[in-house]
């Protein structure tokens, strides 16, 4: 009982995340065809193999897919660290069965079989446990009984030195009420903002000045790598201009789809809603004598929002009895009472004719559209071609020249931009793109990225090396950062100035009337650990609490041009603890400890037995 609770508190929570893959009962295929017998890892003499590895790293994925509802991309999961996860989780784990093994910790045969008999999963509908339920979960998860079960024994061992470790955390009450204090301590500030024009403007620098400052920071400017690329896109837009379509194919399509070319018509609606029909007669009495609908709908307790029921088509609205109402109204009419999921009367506020579409006025639209429906069915055959003349030699401009496909050429950076840092069409938005370009080298032949619905076979053309840019080429932005970094010098400057007179005895009001225009604020209630409010940067409330009563200073703002003066006017200390909350923050507390141990824990396991990667290896099993 105490392991079943166990998996089900905090510390198994904190298992999950930190130390331990979760067994998960999904979706495990025949994973390891293909796989050789290659050691992906060791801890100490005991290796981690490819079938555990793979395991872990296929439930990791199909876990976060179920989740998403639908599943992740290779390069979805590259881009969440999935492969150093799981492989971090397969070490520690395998480091604490080590330990237990050293300290001859166990699980009989009979605790394992009452663990399992008693998951909810593997009983009938009576509670009993069912050997077929049982026998049917090992087949859908290509598991053998003696590998389930030493699946679940190695988890409940783990689980028992976890609790042990995790549950001696102590919180004295020292340390309770310094985290009280850190948390619901608070700080009230009156403040102003000054902006850039509260300091004269700067001019241009001379030419010295520039040159030299911008010797300082060169690196900032520097050119980064660029690829040069040949793309033959296999998309559904590039793709549609080589679909042949006669006018009777457009017209057959047209008929097909007139639906989703005709605007039908769309009311805004609005309802009254009463509790039964006699209400609703009341209501409707007193519309026809001349009462205002949105009044009289206050008037019975609702409110404007509940009175706008949207605006709709009539194929929109789930009740059709409602609806054949609402679209017999003229704009601005109301219905008699109408029987829907309630008693309502509906009101047409608005009414936005349809528009009928005749093949003529939008041929060139349907065009396209069967033209983009064509090409979707048209790209694996074209796929197929292309694929068959690079086998036969051909690089991908060839290709697209052989097959009379779109090829274009971009010089493009890391982040997927120009040489004029502007985002490549096509290219930027599609992270496997980029890394393909710049993981791959010219002359060397590369796989196709998927994009979206279609493909992009892509060339590496030529390598342009980063460089160091010259003053010229970037003078406009050196000169506008140079005036920028000033600006914030001497606005800065003019902050603390206003600070020391503060500090002197000047009144906040007056020094923020020392320029015409500027809003004096306050801001109460500050907390070390909630967010910053009003615009105010997080350093604003980090430097009040610094402070002493009445104290002044000055934070830059968020924008990075502006800079806030403020006087701190009230400090708050955290009430004391009643009892219910001292034992949560202490439970808390306790579990944040029990994180931190166990973390030391493992830390030092992988320190004295000592832990060795094969990198190769796990790339090649996750295609990485």
């Amino acid at each position: 009982n105490s392991l079943r609770k166990t998996s089900t508190s905090w510390l198994g929570k904190i298992l999950l995340g930190i130390l331990i893959i979760p067994f998960v009962i999904w979706g495990i295929g025949d994973i390891f065809r293909g796989v050789t017998s290659t050691t992906l890892a060791e801890v100490g003499d005991r290796e981690i193999s490819p079938v555990e590895f793979q395991r872990d790293y296929n439930n990791q994925i199909n876990s976060l897919s179920s989740r998403l509802g639908r599943q992740i991309t290779p390069q979805e999961a590259r881009t969440l660290g999935i492969t150093q996860n799981v492989l971090q989780n397969t070490i520690s784990r395998t480091a604490v069965d080590i330990h237990a093994d050293e300290l001859g910790l166990g699980m009989s045969d009979e605790a394992i079989a009452e663990i399992i008999q008693s998951e909810p999963s593997f009983q009938n509908a009576e509670g009993a446990f069912d050997p077929q339920n049982f026998q049917a979960f090992l087949r859908n998860s290509n598991l053998s009984e003696q590998n389930f079960v030493a699946l679940q024994r190695g988890e409940m061992i783990r689980g028992q030195i976890m609790s042990a470790l995790s549950r001696g955390a102590y919180v004295p009450d020292t340390l309770l009420n310094a985290v009280n204090h850190h948390r619901n301590d608070e700080r009230a500030i009156t403040y102003f903002v000054l902006d850039k024009d509260a300091v004269p403007a700067v001019p241009t620098p001379d030419e010295t000045v520039l040159k030299a400052w911008f010797e300082e920071n060169k690196a900032r400017y520097k050119a980064p790598e660029y690829r040069k690329v040949g793309v033959l896109a296999l998309t559904q837009e590039a793709v549609k201009d080589t679909i042949t379509l006669s006018d009777a194919d457009l017209q057959a399509y047209f008929e097909t789809q007139k639906d989703q070319f005709n605007q039908p018509e769309r009311r805004k609606l609005q309802q009254l809603v009463f509790p039964d029909r006699a209400a609703a007669d009341e209501a409707y009495k007193k519309l026809e004598a001349g009462e205002d609908f949105v009044e009289l709908g206050k008037s019975i307790g609702m409110t404007d929002a509940d009175i706008a029921l949207g605006e709709f088509t009539m194929s929109d609205m789930a009740d059709k009895t409602l609806a054949e109402a609402a679209f017999a109204l003229d704009e601005g009419g109301y219905s008699a009472p109408v029987e829907s999921f309630s008693t309502v009367i509906v009101r047409a506020e608005q009414v936005t004719a349809g528009e009928s579409k005749s093949f003529e006025d939008i041929k060139d639209e349907v065009r396209d559209r069967l033209a983009l429906d064509r090409a979707l069915d048209e790209i694996q055959s074209l796929y197929d071609t292309v694929e068959d003349e690079r086998a036969a030699g051909a690089d991908v401009r060839g290709a697209a020249s052989k097959l009379n496909l779109q090829f274009a050429e971009y010089t493009i950076d890391r982040n997927g931009s120009s040489a004029e840092d502007q985002p490549v069409e096509d290219l930027a938005g599609n992270r496997e793109a980029i890394q393909t370009i710049f993981t791959g080298d010219v002359g060397i032949e590369n796989n196709p990225v998927q994009a979206g619905e279609g493909y992009l076979f892509i060339d590496v053309l030529e390598v342009i090396p980063e460089r160091d840019r010259t003053l010229e080429e970037v003078r406009a932005k050196v000169v506008e950062a140079w005036i920028e970094q000033e600006t914030r010098t001497q606005l800065r400057a003019r902050a603390e100035e206003l600070v020391e007179k503060g500090k002197a005895g000047s009144d906040l009001e007056a020094l923020a009337n020392e320029r015409e225009g500027v809003e004096v604020k306050t801001a109460s209630g500050l907390k070390r650990v909630a967010p910053a409010p009003q615009g105010l940067p997080p350093s604003a409330i980090s430097l009040a609490f610094t402070m002493t009563q009445n104290g002044y200073g000055t934070v830059q703002m968020p924008d990075g041009l502006s800079q806030a003066v403020f006087q701190l006017t009230g400090i708050k200390e955290a009430p004391a603890l009643d009892d219910a909350q001292a034992k949560a923050l202490r439970d808390e507390i306790r579990q944040g400890l029990g994180v931190d141990i166990l973390t030391q824990y493992v830390a030092g396991l992988q320190n004295d037995y000592g832990v060795q990667i094969n990198s190769e290896a796990i790339s090649q099993l996750t295609n990485q």
